[in-house]
């Protein structure tokens, strides 16, 4: 993917995927190349992925999340 927007944010570099500057066409053609000749490492990035988005982005946590907020402008 690339660093822009909330990207960087859903993505740890290396862990759950790689990130190239925008409109690096040669770096994201690397990145692709690097995955598709690595199967173990696309599989643990993939796996990885999937982990830290259930972690961060999960329904209880964005639940929690909105509750919490909800509760700190009530008190307001």
């Amino acid at each position: 993917a690339t660093t822009v927007g909330g990207i960087p944010e859903q993505i740890s570099p290396n862990e759950s995927g790689i990130l190239t500057p925008p409109g690096d066409a040669v770096a994201m053609a690397d990145a692709i190349a690097t995955l598709l000749d690595s199967p173990e490492r696309r599989q643990a990035m993939g796996t990885r992925a999937g982990s830290i988005a259930r972690q961060r982005f999960g329904r209880e946590r964005m639940v929690d999340d909105y509750l919490n907020w909800f509760a700190e402008i009530l008190r307001a």
